[in-house]
């Protein structure tokens, strides 16, 4: 039986392109909205606070799945349920 081992490398520019919940993603992590997932209602709120697509945000602090970000030079404070319905690139 023979065996073959494959080493995947990925591309720092490949990373940075993949869409992903904001809730995903790091201290420190920045990235741009991308879509906003959810009721209308949810979207509406989401989009007041500054979450529009192309919009530069930042995860400043997590706790338990809770998130502090900047977004448009203010910080918002996210639950969890609130961050996994924006979708970052």
């Amino acid at each position: 039986m023979t065996y073959c081992l494959i080493r995947l490398t990925f591309s720092s520019d490949l990373i940075q392109y993949h869409i992903m919940p904001l809730s995903m993603l790091n201290i420190g992590d920045i990235r741009h909205v991308n879509k906003i997932h959810g009721k209308d209602d949810t979207r509406h709120f989401l989009e007041s606070l500054g979450f529009v697509a192309g919009t530069t945000v930042s995860v400043v602090s997590e706790c338990d799945g809770n998130l502090i970000v900047n977004i448009k030079e203010s910080r918002i404070a996210l639950s969890k349920l609130l961050a996994s319905k924006i979708f970052v690139s």
